[in-house]
């Protein structure tokens, strides 16, 4: 997202995004989308994914409710609470447990063979996003935080027939090779840019047996607005696949329960802070909630008048 702002109260830093009118692809999924048009979306999610990565960013938090559409139907990235610069050998016990990468749950539980991660966490992430936009559905769905876990770590997802008869199988084998629980064969942003759903459309859909493992590995416009970085926005529209709104709510709520422990351990570009609406917890601890802030949008309406300004010399 474009910053186009930055002022200074007391006890808040407010930040003048430009305004996503579409709201979140959270909101868009809920509704439905089309195969055609989850393609365009997720290669113009590719593209901006490969430029972070090609800059040493990693974003660690990639997942629908953190991609806002503007008022065109093009996707914005944000929420960088957790993103990280020269993002080589990260130690963070960091992201949403239903979009959070295997290395990163292993490195939790103690493995011994794993010291840290890269950027693949979030072509990972954006794996688990891109089953969820044709489908209406999470790969990894468990009502025990563990057990969840222990899901992601091996890989065990399928592809039942009633989701996925009518999805071409060149989405299938995209989804499998972001998929892949071994980050090193895993595929990179650039290589997903060249995977032939993306270049060519897709081959049909065909006779695809249901209960097929995921473990295979693979080879603006508009009035800018004072925003958070919990970003809220307004339904976007849809096609197809009517969802069970009830359950993705529950899902919602439960998936922003983020993981975060040990931040000490690596130099964040930023960290989920106490003003914002999260909870935190450790990979077996309990969840606690943060401070809450006091009354952020009045100290915004009654002192901004005095608030210093300050212009961005930079653009991120």
């Amino acid at each position: 997202m474009q910053y186009k702002d930055l002022y200074e109260g007391d006890n808040y830093v407010y930040l003048v995004l430009e305004y996503a009118e579409g709201g979140e692809l959270f909101h868009k999924i809920r509704n439905g989308v089309s195969e055609p048009e989850a393609r365009t979306l997720f290669t113009q999610l590719l593209k901006a994914v490969n430029y972070l990565h090609n800059q040493s960013i990693a974003h660690r938090d990639l997942k629908p409710e953190n991609i806002l559409l503007d008022s065109q139907g093009n996707i914005k990235i944000s929420d960088f609470g957790l993103a990280r610069f020269d993002a080589n050998h990260m130690q963070s016990l960091c992201g949403t447990p239903h979009y959070v990468a295997p290395e990163v749950i292993r490195l939790g539980l103690g493995n011994s063979t794993v010291t840290g991660y890269g950027k693949e966490v979030d072509m990972w992430s954006l794996g688990v996003s891109l089953y969820h936009m044709l489908t209406g559905h999470l790969p990894f769905t468990e009502s025990e935080r563990m057990a969840l876990f222990a899901k992601i770590e091996k890989g065990e997802y399928e592809f039942p027939q009633q989701l996925w008869g009518s999805i071409s199988e060149d989405s299938r084998d995209l989804v499998k090779k972001l998929l892949d629980i071994h980050p090193k064969t895993r595929l990179t942003a650039k290589q997903a840019l060249r995977h032939p759903w993306i270049t060519h459309g897709g081959t049909p859909a065909g006779s695809y047996p249901s209960g097929v493992s995921g473990a295979i590995p693979g080879t603006s416009g508009g009035i800018p607005v004072i925003v958070s970085t919990h970003s809220g926005g307004s339904s976007g529209s849809g096609i197809s696949r009517p969802l069970q709104t009830s359950q993705l709510s529950n899902r919602k709520r439960t998936s922003e329960m983020v993981l975060c422990s040990t931040m000490n351990s690596d130099s964040s570009i930023g960290m989920k802070g106490p003003y914002e609406q999260v909870t935190m917890t450790t990979a077996v601890g309990q969840p606690q909630q943060p401070p809450q802030p006091q009354q952020p949008q009045e100290e915004y309406a009654a002192g901004r008048k005095k608030m210093r300004h300050i212009r961005m010399s930079t653009v991120l």
